[in-house]
């Protein structure tokens, strides 16, 4: 994924002939939310929302692609059985974890 992200902001990159800065950036959180409709639009909402919402205000904007894993992803992941035959290897890549 982020390789192809990379190729997209290039390609425009070249086709606008312009520097494009963009990165992704990846929170992984968990907990339960509930969502609304308003008009064609789906709201979510509910205190894990917040909280996601918040981890997307850090000091590392500025850095490259990364990835944020809350500690409530962490713990409640111990708790699912992984599947060998879909487990595939991630793309490689820089992922961080940063903790207080």
């Amino acid at each position: 994924m982020r390789n192809a992200f990379n190729m997209n902001i290039l390609e425009l990159s070249e086709m606008l002939n312009t520097t494009i800065e963009l990165s992704l950036k990846f929170i992984v959180h968990y907990g339960k939310f509930s969502q609304y409709n308003i008009g064609n639009f789906r709201k979510l909402y509910e205190k894990p929302i917040v909280e996601a919402h918040q981890m997307l205000k850090n000091d590392f904007a500025e850095q490259p692609s990364y990835a944020l894993y809350s500690n409530s992803f962490l713990e409640n992941s111990k708790n699912f059985e992984i599947d060998e035959n879909r487990k595939k290897d991630p793309e490689p890549g820089v992922i961080q974890y940063f903790e207080n």
